[in-house]
């Protein structure tokens, strides 16, 4: 039998569910869009690959050599 309190808990799983996977989405674009800022000839695949990710370092932390 499905109470009012079941379909509570079931819609803040959810909700719970859905804030976490929006604020992982939005990290996730906010450092690929920070990716081609400092790198213009950014592409996907650079994604993956540790020189891309040098220069965001780099440009967010000036004193490192």
């Amino acid at each position: 039998m499905i109470t009012k309190n079941t379909i509570r808990k079931r819609n803040a799983y959810l909700l719970l569910v859905m804030c976490i996977l929006c604020f992982v989405s939005g990290i996730a674009i906010m450092t690929i869009g920070a990716l081609q800022h400092s790198n213009p000839q950014f592409s996907f695949a650079g994604i993956f690959k540790l020189e891309s990710y040098k220069n965001l370092v780099f440009s967010l932390i000036p004193g490192i050599n």
